[in-house]
């Protein structure tokens, strides 16, 4: 568990870099948004429509781990929705997503320096990891979505992106980090079958998966119609 603990705590700290790094070319928003990937916007009004398709209404209370600079509280501020909480790693980051959605009431934004969730049991309908399995260890993760399901509502659902091998854009990523893995930050692999295996450990069961190469949402973004990585679905079921 210590080992767990100082790897996280050195992503923690490369992530700040990689943040550091690009406010040293670019203005703050520029940076805040480009930390979490391009299409800033049209990415946050897919993963809303997402949610939206997975019985997402506006008096749902949903947690969004790794939310970054606000990319999807952004969307989730203009649909309306009742209470949000989002967490991150990196300070600034906050920073910038609390001047986009402003001051709400029972909204909340939190630093976490280690794997947790700080908010009560069963309290939550919604917990979403976007683009945040994809750069964890699997102890990591899996430990992560035992904490989700700790703060889910029965029938709560966790909705979390993931590279897979199968994809050919996926692969790209792979082949990519054959020649710069040590400077890259980690990009980390997930197959069906190890879903449904974690799944079932955790009590919980599999509602779909949505492929990264296919249409994610029914409508179009500006042309897009899926975020690039895949996408899982899983319910809350039963306790272990």
């Amino acid at each position: 568990m210590k080992n767990l603990i100082n790897t996280t705590e050195s992503q923690n700290n490369r992530y700040q870099q990689h943040f550091n790094l690009l406010k040293e070319n670019l203005d703050t928003a520029k940076a805040a948004e480009l930390a979490v990937g391009g299409l800033f916007d049209e990415f946050g009004k897919i993963e809303l429509e997402i949610l939206k398709e997975n019985e997402l209404t506006r008096d749902k209370f949903v947690i969004d781990v790794g939310c970054g600079s606000g990319r999807l509280a952004k969307q989730l501020s203009i649909y309306g929705l009742n209470r949000y909480l989002g967490t991150d790693v990196v300070d600034d980051l906050l920073d910038y997503a609390g001047k986009i959605i402003g001051n709400k009431e029972l909204w909340l934004l939190k630093k976490v320096d280690k794997i947790e969730i700080p908010a009560d049991s069963d309290s939550a309908d919604f917990v979403c990891f976007f683009s945040v399995f994809t750069h964890l260890l699997h102890e990591q993760t899996f430990l992560y979505l035992k904490e989700a399901k700790r703060v889910l509502k029965p029938d709560g659902k966790v909705i979390f992106s993931f590279l897979e091998f199968e994809v050919p854009s996926h692969w790209a990523v792979f082949e990519d980090n054959l020649d710069k893995f040590e400077e890259n930050h980690l990009n980390m692999f997930f197959d069906r079958k190890a879903i449904n295996v974690w799944s079932n450990f955790l009590g919980m069961s599999v509602e779909k998966i949505l492929q990264g190469n296919e249409p994610q949402i029914a409508k179009d973004i500006n042309k897009l119609r899926s975020l690039g990585q895949s996408i899982a679905v899983l319910k809350k079921t039963s306790s272990l």
